[in-house]
């Protein structure tokens, strides 16, 4: 898939390229998964490319207040209170870096800043973004 094509596309509009593009590889791989696991990859895909990756299932569950980035194999929830170590994982650190950057875009001036985690915290009727830099917390709705 030629990545200028998804330019000014929507997530919708990209989704049948992207289902036809892991059908290709699974085909000529010949790989063995179910129709599950690749409505799965597609899934991941898309969230890459136009969601914040791999939190992209926390932000949508509604019982989730915040979600706190600490390392690559290390996402935090916040759920009724408590903590929850959660399954996620990005792939390495540029990945979460850039997953970081999609939350502070055009709000805070990514010189000035040297992530260390990310967080993205809901309020009860209101969605809110924040970034957690070097243990201090910047309100990115601000």
């Amino acid at each position: 898939m030629n990545p200028s094509a998804a330019v000014g596309k929507m997530r919708e509009q990209m989704k049948p390229a992207v289902e036809a593009l892991v059908q290709d590889v699974v085909e000529r791989e010949r790989l063995n998964i179910t129709i599950a696991e690749q409505v799965q990859i597609v899934g991941k895909l898309l969230n890459d490319m136009f969601g914040l990756g791999p939190i992209e299932p926390l932000l949508a569950d509604e019982t989730i207040t915040d979600v706190l980035v600490n390392d690559l194999d290390q996402v935090w929830v916040e759920r009724h209170g408590r903590l929850e170590l959660t399954n996620c994982k990005f792939r390495d650190n540029a990945h979460v870096i850039n997953v970081a950057q999609r939350i502070a875009a055009g709000v805070v001036s990514m010189k000035a800043v040297r992530w260390s985690c990310a967080s993205r915290r809901r309020q009860p009727r209101e969605r809110r973004a924040a970034a957690a830099c070097h243990s201090r917390r910047v309100d990115l709705n601000s």
